[in-house]
């Protein structure tokens, strides 16, 4: 297991093997420290397990960022035929 200090925020790895072992548990800590559980395999990172507010959160940001890249493809549109 590893801890990772990034930016104040503490990120907890473990290997593939591991997080199906002790899934249940890594889960408990994922929820209790509001934080993620890296999955890895073979020392490189594939997953992570975070909690399901975080990923409702996540999913919002990505929803936003893609309604705003929408918005200002329309706007580039609307000034490129405005300008002809």
């Amino acid at each position: 297991i590893q801890f990772d200090r990034e930016e104040d925020r503490m990120t907890r790895s473990v290997s593939v093997s591991d997080a199906k072992a002790r899934l249940s548990g890594y889960i408990e800590w994922a929820v209790a420290s509001n934080e993620g559980v890296v999955i890895e395999s073979h020392g490189a990172p594939k997953a992570v397990l975070i909690p399901y507010k975080a990923y409702q959160q996540f999913t919002a940001w990505q929803e936003e960022r893609r309604r705003r890249q929408a918005l200002d493809e329309l706007q580039q549109l609307a000034r490129r035929v405005a300008a002809k």
